[in-house]
Order: C-alpha cells, then sequence, then structure tokens
C-alpha cells in the first residue's frame, strides 16, 4: 500500500466514522426527548416536573441541541465520552473494561474456526468421501443452522446447569467461563467456512497445474501440502474479511452468557437508554469496524493481485 493510499484510507475512515457518530447523535435526542426522566428511573429517583427540570440542567439537556453536539464534540476530541447517567462511571474506563474481553471472544473464536477448517481440509484431502469427511460436515453445518440464542441456551442447559462443567454467568473472565461462549460463536458461522473450503479443495483438484504435478510423478505428500496451501489460503482471506462481523455479532452471545464485553454494555446501554454510553458503543465499535475492515480488504485485494500474477 502506497503512502498516498494509506492517507486516502485514513480520510476515508475518518469522514465515516464522523458522519456515524454525529448523525447518532442526532437521531438518538430527536426520538429520546425525555431522556431525563429515563435517568431518573434508572436511578430510582422519583420523577417530578422538577426533578426533570434539575436533572435536565445536570444532563446539559436543556440547551438546544446544537449547543449539546458542540458541547459533546469538544469532549469528544479531547478524548472525554461522558459519564454515563447510569452507572456513574466515565464511558471511557467503562469501554476500556469491555472491551479487551470482546476481543478475547473473537481472538480465540477464530483461533477456533481456523484450527477446525484445517483440520477438515486435511481430512477432505485424505480422506475424500471418507465417513468420517461427511460426518465432521454434517455435524458443522447442523450447528450454523441454529439460531445462536437457541444454541447457547441448549449449552447453558446441559453444560452449566445440569452437569456443572462450565460457569452459568461469564461475568468474571476465566478459562472455563469463555468455553461455551467461544462454542457458541464457532458453530454458528463454521458451517460456512466447511462448505467454501471444500468447494476450494475440489476447484482446485481439477485445476490444470494440479493434474501436472499428479501426472508427473510428485509425491503424493507434495501434491496434498500444495492443495492444502492453495486451498486454505482463499478460504483464511475470506475469513480475515469477516472478523468485522465476528466483532459485532458478539452481542447476543454475550448478552446469553452476561459476558463481560461490549455486546453486553450496548445492551445495557440500550435498555437505560444511557446516552452518553451509547454515543461512546458507536464511537469506539465504529472506528474498530471500519479500520478491521478496511484492514481485511487490503489484504483482500492484496491477495487477489497476487494470485492474478
Amino acid at each position: 500500500m502506497t503512502f498516498r493510499v494509506l492517507i486516502k484510507t485514513l480520510l476515508k475512515i475518518i469522514i465515516t466514522w464522523f458522519i456515524i457518530v454525529s448523525l447518532s447523535f442526532f437521531l438518538f435526542l430527536a426520538f429520546n426527548p425525555d431522556l431525563a426522566a429515563s435517568s431518573l428511573h434508572a436511578n430510582r429517583v422519583t420523577v417530578t416536573a422538577a426533578a426533570i427540570k434539575a436533572e435536565k440542567e445536570r444532563l446539559g439537556l436543556d440547551k438546544p441541541i446544537l449547543n449539546q453536539y458542540g458541547d459533546w464534540l469538544l469532549h469528544l476530541f479531547r478524548g472525554d465520552l461522558g459519564t454515563s447517567y447510569t452507572q456513574k462511571e466515565p464511558v471511557t474506563q467503562l469501554i476500556l473494561e469491555a472491551l479487551p474481553n470482546t476481543l478475547l471472544l473473537m481472538i480465540i473464536t477464530v483461533i477456533l474456526m481456523s484450527l477446525i477448517i484445517y483440520i477438515y481440509a486435511r481430512v477432505l484431502i485424505g480422506f475424500k468421501e471418507h465417513w468420517l469427511e461427511k460426518c465432521m460436515r454434517v455435524v458443522c453445518l447442523i450447528f450454523s443452522s441454529f439460531p445462536a440464542f437457541w444454541l447457547g441456551l441448549i449449552l447453558l442447559s446441559v453444560f452449566a446447569a445440569n452437569l456443572g462443567w462450565f460457569p452459568i454467568s461469564s461475568i468474571d473472565i476465566t478459562p472455563l467461563s469463555l468455553v461455551l461462549p467461544v462454542l457458541t460463536m464457532t458453530s454458528i458461522y463454521i458451517g460456512s467456512y466447511v462448505r467454501l473450503v471444500r468447494q476450494e479443495i475440489l476447484d482446485n483438484q481439477k485445476r490444470s497445474y494440479m493434474s501436472y504435478y499428479r501426472y508427473n510423478g510428485f509425491q503424493e505428500n507434495y501434491y496434498h501440502r500444495f492443495l492444502l496451501k492453495n486451498s486454505l489460503t482463499s478460504t483464511f482471506s475470506s475469513l480475515s474479511i469477516s472478523l468485522p462481523k465476528l466483532l459485532a455479532g458478539s452481542v447476543i452471545v454475550e448478552t446469553l452468557f452476561n459476558f463481560s464485553g461490549m455486546g453486553s454494555l450496548c445492551i445495557t446501554a440500550i435498555t437505560e437508554r444511557d446516552f452518553p454510553l451509547i454515543e461512546g458503543y458507536i464511537c469506539i465499535m465504529t472506528i474498530l469496524f471500519l479500520i478491521l475492515n478496511s484492514i481485511c480488504q487490503a489484504y483482500h485485494h492484496h491477495f487477489n493481485a497476487r494470485e492474478n500474477l
């Protein structure tokens, strides 16, 4: 990537991020005119006209919306995302506590998915049309067809509630508390990549350069290794493009397992209509999504360009 392209990509990210967070600011205030009353309810304060007036003054909601937007931008550029209405803590601190947990969940999920894809590819190449390959494919497809919340509930009921092998709540992050959320995340996404790597392997086997290796007496191990490398490279490239989707898709799983990550933080903020927390979530997740998406697209374009040489 040249310096000019890098600058252009950064400008695109910044402009897109600024538009999204600004729109979310105005839309949220426009459709939630009673934020002061919601804040009072969340803090178990009796809602009266005088209390609402005082709360609006405390939160700055009595100012014109453009003035509120200007004050919010000023604090945002200073790195201050405000204070949570309900939790009475800085939004930046809440996000810094939750974001590493979500990233940890996503990273472990990607590693496990990559391992399953690799094992399946090796089985498919070495045991084509074998019962083991068919069983692995069917199991992956069955699990990926389940809705995330339903599969998570089954895993919680069987392995946490009944057998007691894992904790029911994952609010305290431990190796055991990560098992069920990671299995749920992996199961709902793995089926599409199993289908993809299978199609890649079958397509590559029919290509002329693979026939060249086979008919010219290359060892079977070398042929399988070359076929595996070509097939997995494109599959992992597609997996990398899906990283933003995995990051955003953790909301349901985190809420179900009471996992203290960004997803749970988002649901809590929406339920309580905690405006600073919602805006902070949008700011951080939008910039992460845009950066990850740009990196993955650049890698994908680089891979395609190399393949076309």
